[in-house]
């Protein structure tokens, strides 16, 4: 999962998208999309402790969260008759 909180703080204290994205183990661009998301929504570090990643990719990712229940689920049996 990404460290949202981190990629923030280290961002407050001046480090280069490069050095964040190698310090929390993520891409650039997951580093500078997540940036972009804090700033269109003015989440800016420090932040109250009450606010975890969960609910700052809730926040950045509205829907997402989804169920499943609106996918198929496939029909095993039917799907080894046919390869067998």
């Amino acid at each position: 999962m990404v460290d949202y909180r981190e990629i923030l703080r280290l961002k407050s204290l001046g480090y280069k998208i490069n050095d964040i994205a190698s310090s929390v183990h993520s891409s650039r661009n997951t580093v500078s999309e997540v940036l972009t998301l804090a700033g269109n929504l003015y989440i800016c570090w420090p932040l109250d402790d009450d606010v975890t990643n969960a609910s700052l990719q809730a926040m950045f990712y509205l829907g997402r969260d989804k169920s499943d229940e609106d996918r198929l689920i496939p029909d095993y049996p039917k799907i080894h008759r046919e390869l067998a």
